[in-house]
C-alpha cells in the first residue's frame, strides 16, 4: 500500500490518474480519534470518460462518490495532483480543485449510509471530501 504524499494522494497513484488507467489503492487513517478506511479507484476509460470512485468508511458508515470526469476535467486534476501544498488539511490546494469537480452533481453521485448515526459525530469540515 502506498502512503499518500501530502496532497493526499499517493504517487503511484499520480502516475496512473494521468492517463486514466486502472488503478486502486487502499489508505487507512486515524482522524481526531476516528478511524477511516479511504479506498480510491481509478476504473479506466468508459468511452469519453475516467471513471472514479472513492469510499470513505467508518465503524458507523460509509460515504461513495463515484464520477465521471471528461479528458479536461482529468488533465486538470492531474495537474492539481503535481501541485505541493504547504500543509494538509482544508487549505490543501489540490482538495480544493478535487472538491470542485466531485461536489459538482453533472459530474459525481454521491450515496451515504450511515453517517452521523451511533452517537458518532464530527464536524463535516474533517471528513475527507475526495
Amino acid at each position: 500500500m502506498s502512503a499518500p504524499q501530502e496532497n493526499g494522494f499517493s504517487g503511484k497513484f499520480v502516475k496512473k490518474f494521468k492517463n486514466c488507467d486502472v488503478y486502486s489503492e487502499p489508505f487507512t487513517f486515524n482522524m481526531y480519534g476516528t478511524v477511516f478506511h479511504d479506498y480510491k479507484q481509478i476504473m479506466g476509460w468508459n468511452g469519453n470518460y475516467c471513471g472514479y470512485k472513492q469510499i470513505t468508511s467508518t465503524a458507523n458508515g460509509q460515504l461513495i462518490v463515484t464520477c465521471n470526469f471528461n479528458k479536461t476535467i482529468v488533465n486538470t486534476l492531474y495537474n492539481a495532483l503535481l501541485l505541493k501544498p504547504d500543509k494538509f488539511g482544508k487549505d490543501n490546494p489540490t482538495e480544493k480543485i478535487w472538491q470542485k469537480y466531485m461536489h459538482n452533481p453533472e459530474i459525481c453521485k454521491f450515496e451515504r449510509s450511515e453517517y452521523y448515526t451511533k452517537g458518532f459525530n464530527v464536524d463535516e469540515k474533517y471528513l475527507p471530501d475526495f
